[in-house]
């Protein structure tokens, strides 16, 4: 008992006096006030983060199941997509070698393949010479690759419609911060520019499907830098839409 006695008596000569402990008291009430508001404010960060993602992963199974087939007959299937590779590796050699012989782009020693054989060992010399090109140069192939592309190609009006009003849901969704934006590039960014670039060189005559078209490429670039389908007909680029209205930099902007 007298052990227990001591201990008290010398924590007492260890506390601050009464006077002391009354002014502090307040202080220290404030501060356990501001710590505790953190947490809780933590807490609920955290808890919209994962509302924002789950948000997002839904919108995402939906799109999976009522969307995602009829934007792969969109860009054609993966037939139509081989033959999209085709007609781009073939195009952009015979326009490489257009240019060269004009004067408009030097070759740097490079030796292009037979244009009509040209295989994935030949995009690496593509690729090089891709790099030298100006802006107005890529937009008159775009211009002549589109045109391919799209010959023989014709957007349900119908299916169009029910997929870009999707996408402007998921739009919506960011822009209310009800879904979480990175998880939303993660998820979306290759289906919307591959849904542009399917459908974007149709939609030069009709200015109410365009201006969709053009809010839908905002949003994707605002979110971040969008994926480039492997299809795209503009390699090296960092913009990944092949329709010059969609794009942040065009012939006229360099001129």
């Amino acid at each position: 008992m007298s052990r227990f006695r001591t201990f008290i008596s010398r924590l007492a000569g260890v506390l601050p006096p009464s006077h002391v402990t009354e002014r502090l008291t307040p202080w220290f009430t404030i501060v356990a006030a501001v710590i505790a508001a953190s947490w809780a404010l933590v807490q609920y960060s955290n808890d919209l983060d994962i509302r924002r993602v789950s948000a997002t992963l839904e919108l995402h199974r939906q799109y999976r199941v009522d969307h995602a087939s009829d934007l792969y007959d969109l860009i054609g299937g993966e037939k139509g997509e081989d033959q999209k590779i085709a007609i781009i590796r073939e195009a952009r050699c015979r326009y490489y070698k257009e240019l060269i012989a004009n004067g408009g782009l030097n070759a740097a020693g490079l030796t292009l393949p037979d244009c009509s054989r040209v295989t994935a060992a030949d995009i690496p010399v593509l690729d090089r010479l891709g790099l030298t090109l100006d802006e107005c140069q890529r937009s008159e192939f775009r211009a002549i690759l589109n045109q391919k592309l799209n010959a023989s190609t014709k957007i349900s009006r119908l299916k169009f419609g029910q997929i870009v009003g999707f996408f402007r849901s998921v739009r919506l969704c960011v822009d209310q911060s009800t879904c979480d934006a990175g998880t939303t590039l993660s998820l979306f960014e290759y289906d919307v520019v591959s849904f542009l670039n399917a459908s974007c060189a149709h939609l030069e005559h009709d200015p109410t499907r365009k201006a969709e078209a053009i809010l839908l490429a905002d949003f994707v670039r605002k979110l971040g830098t969008p994926a480039q389908p492997y299809w795209s007909n503009d390699p090296n680029q960092t913009d990944p839409f092949v329709c010059d209205y969609l794009r942040e930099k065009t012939c006229e902007a360099e001129r």
